[in-house]
């Protein structure tokens, strides 16, 4: 556990959210459903610290890793309702209901308080591939079918419903190559262990020298990379959906509570400070407020749901 102290002189220079009589009356937890030090680990430190200074009441951060980010979620789901335990989570939120059977559901047992910030992602190369577009990549795949492989952090994750969308609608015949994480995944595409994957934009900053890169996912194209183009402009579908960062609560929060958390974030997410620790870790600062986040979840959760059960994915893929 990670635990922040409050600082009432640095809270009196925010503007206050809407107050809630009587909260926060207890230290607030938030919960990662990873191990420590990755990204959402660190936006937690980041942004407890914030909201310890604006409460002048200690954050704790809580790291509960484990079964793709289920045990923490879970963990949150049966928590009081009060507003003093949180879940920052990622995009897999929405997509391994579908994927396997869990004891809650997002949509209902959790409501959505506020995201904090977009992940974009993209698809690389080796640099020593021969192929320098999209067009060539393809090309070469569909000469080679079979021999080519994919990469993915996982079976069901955005990385590997990527490749499949790719593969289904290129035509290529690809095998999918599993890992453990982002990491391993990785390496194994810097030994040239595989042919491609799609990385994430810290990965792509990390490795730039050694990977090439072919099209990003998303509807705008990335502003450090201008000139990498979106996979629907090469006529591809299901590429639209970005990664986010986001926070939850325990069905059950009053509304005025609710708001009030979301109004706290916000602000928060303000400080310049805290918004380049955002951009350091290749995320883009992207606040949303309760109800708007709320919406974007459930069409999310409807998006990959209908990609999932179209390609026939499942948590042993």
């Amino acid at each position: 556990m990670l635990r922040f102290g409050a600082a009432a002189a640095t809270a009196a220079l925010w503007p206050p959210a809407r107050a809630v009589a009587g909260y926060p009356s207890r230290p607030v937890t938030i919960v990662v459903p990873s191990a420590p030090g990755g990204a959402l680990d660190l936006i937690a430190r980041r942004l407890g610290q914030r909201l310890g200074e604006r409460w002048n009441t200690p954050v704790v951060v809580e790291n509960k890793a484990g079964g793709v980010g289920t045990i923490g979620t879970n963990a949150v789901v049966r928590s009081k309702p009060d507003g003093h335990t949180l879940l920052l989570i990622n995009a897999p939120l929405v997509q391994v209901p579908w994927l396997m059977k869990l004891p809650y559901d997002p949509l209902t047992d959790l409501s959505a308080v506020a995201k904090i910030a977009d992940s974009y992602s993209m698809l690389a190369v080796h640099r020593n591939s021969p192929a320098k577009t999209l067009e060539e990549f393809v090309a070469m795949v569909k000469a080679a079918p079979g021999k080519h492989s994919f990469g993915s952090w996982g079976p069901g994750t955005s990385t590997h419903l990527w490749g499949l969308l790719l593969s289904r609608q290129a035509g290529l015949d690809m095998v999918h190559v599993p890992y453990n994480g982002a990491a391993p995944m990785v390496n194994a595409l810097l030994g040239e262990q595989i042919s491609c994957a799609f990385v994430d934009a810290g990965s792509s900053r990390a490795n730039a020298a050694s990977l090439r890169f072919l099209g990003s996912i998303g509807t705008r194209r990335m502003a450090d990379r201008p000139e990498l183009p979106l996979l629907r402009e090469k006529g591809y579908s299901g590429f639209d959906q970005i990664g986010w960062a986001g926070l939850f609560v325990p069905a059950g929060v009053p509304r005025e509570l609710l708001v009030h958390l979301s109004e706290s974030i916000a602000q928060a997410m303000q400080s310049p400070e805290l918004a380049a620790n955002v951009t350091a870790l290749a995320m883009v600062p992207a606040a949303m407020q309760t109800d708007e986040f709320t919406a974007l979840v459930r069409s999310d959760h409807a998006f990959w749901g209908k990609v999932i059960r179209d390609l026939g994915v499942s948590a042993n893929s």
